[in-house]
């Protein structure tokens, strides 16, 4: 659902960048992974990794809980 819903979104530049937070890094390497099959022409960028791209459009990280 997230993904369909960016895509619309980033498609009709309703929106320019995204953050997708989740509460596990495992759930932020799966939807980064997600992300990147479904839409490859979007720029990723997981601050869990690296944080060397400020020109992603969808940026994933972990919050505390």
């Amino acid at each position: 659902v997230a993904i369909s819903l960016i895509d619309v979104l980033t498609r009709h530049e309703w929106v320019k960048n995204v953050l997708f937070l989740a509460d596990r890094t495992a759930l932020v390497r799966q939807a980064k992974n997600a992300f990147n099959f479904h839409l490859p022409n979007l720029s990723l960028c997981n601050l869990l990794e690296s944080k060397d791209n400020p020109e992603s459009r969808v940026v994933f990280s972990t919050y505390p809980t």
